[in-house]
């Protein structure tokens, strides 16, 4: 393994470490890995990072299922980012030894469907968000045809793509799932008319059920009020701003991740973005409670840092904030809700907003408006867990009465 650029950039990467604060063993940890590859590196055995990573756990005497040689694959692959692709740590997985990608696993006409979709989609002025999901689910669908020996739309049978949808004993992917295969094939009709038609029609309709929403109870909702509006509890800034945005405009938890100081208009207390899945603007209320809490965090608690992002991490690098189910665990934790059972999540606080909201007969534009449905029809699923109202639509069975004996069986 040639190792003579990463001994000439070598001290470029450790002062970038410094510099960006990462702890003392760490720096020892990547001087100790960057020592051995220079002074050994170039040993015949040695021809790529991957053998340098089984060579280097000899050398230290970690062994397979040892935390700390997984922790070693990730110091080699820091290295193995700097020297072959020139990028710095940016607190993220690398990519070393995860093996081909579902997409280089793809028969060349099978890539060419899925490079076209993107372009056409963009083209139509789909989100990034909508693309990437069409996306997926056409890599799937495609790969679980080359498993059956599908290499061309010409080699695709019923049988496979029934399999794709169906195990033998349960529907696996749902209609959902086939509406998202169907968008990547109607991009390539006019080049594969006759085949893509034909996978288009022996798609399988399959009848899309629909689950109750999960929501907090009015007990639940109090909790949790109170726990937010509770200064000495263990909340921290950052947890209870973030509890606060869910609790009172239950944005979506990409949306709450991505927002920048450029969304918040301080001077007429509203939050304006554009929703990520939808691609919606959206136009929110900014109240005392999530205002004072949000000045709190950014003057107080959050890292002096040059980001565009409003919530980042404590710890260095100070990348973007992603993981905002753990928090609402933290406030569910610290308010006493849901300790054992039930879901918990970004989710059930978004669909406590709407299922509060109906309940307290807000009209469903109003509401639509606030969570950032495209469709009114979005909300009927929430229609079916409003108790309340659902009650004063019971039909009297007092002219049927029923014979006791049907209460004793």
């Amino acid at each position: 393994m040639d190792t003579t650029h990463l001994q000439s950039t070598k001290h470029l990467l450790l002062d970038y470490l410094i510099e960006k604060g990462y702890k003392d063993d760490s720096l020892w940890m990547t001087r100790k890995c960057l020592k051995l590859a220079i002074e050994e590196g170039h040993k015949p055995e040695i021809r790529s990072y991957e053998d340098f990573y089984g060579y280097a756990a000899q050398q230290f005497a970690y062994q397979p299922g040892e935390p700390r040689y997984k922790k070693l694959k990730s110091y080699i692959g820091l290295l193995w980012n700097f020297d072959i692709n020139g990028k710095y740590p940016q607190g993220i997985a690398t990519g070393f030894m995860a093996g081909a990608s579902k997409y280089e696993k793809l028969s060349n006409e099978f890539k060419e469907i899925i490079d076209n979709h993107s372009v056409i989609r963009r083209a139509e002025g789909k989100t990034d968000k909508t693309i990437y999901t069409e996306y997926r689910a056409g890599l799937n669908f495609f790969l679980f045809m080359q498993d059956c020996g599908a290499n061309a739309l010409t080699d695709i049978e019923a049988r496979m793509i029934y399999g794709f949808f169906h195990d033998g004993k349960e529907v696996i992917r749902r209609d959902s799932y086939c509406h998202l295969v169907k968008m990547v094939l109607r991009t390539v009709v006019d080049k594969y008319k006759e085949q893509a038609t034909r996978i288009i029609r022996l798609l399988p309709k399959i009848r899309e059920s629909r689950k109750l929403f999960d929501y907090l109870l009015p007990e639940e909702s109090r909790k949790v009020y109170d726990c937010l509006k509770n200064e000495q509890s263990s909340l921290s800034h950052l947890e209870r701003t973030m509890g606060w945005i869910l609790y009172f405009v239950g944005l979506r938890g990409t949306d709450i991740a991505s927002m920048g100081m450029q969304n918040i208009d301080w001077k007429h207390e509203r939050i304006h973005l554009v929703q990520s899945k939808t691609g919606v603007p959206l136009n929110l209320p900014l109240n005392a409670a999530m205002g004072n809490s949000l000045f709190d965090y950014i003057t107080v608690e959050r890292p002096s840092v040059d980001s565009k992002k409003i919530f980042l991490h404590a710890t260095r690098p100070h990348t973007d904030f992603q993981e905002i189910g753990s928090i609402i665990n933290k406030v569910f934790d610290a308010a006493g809700v849901r300790i054992q059972g039930r879901a918990r999540g970004v989710r059930v606080m978004r669909h406590h907003l709407v299922t509060n909201l109906l309940a307290k007969g807000t009209d469903c534009a109003t509401v639509s408006s606030i969570v950032g449905h495209k469709k009114e029809e979005s909300l009927h699923p929430y229609v079916d867990t409003d108790i309340e109202h659902l009650k004063s639509c019971a039909i009297s069975i007092e002219r049927y009465p029923i014979d006791n004996r049907v209460f004793a069986i």
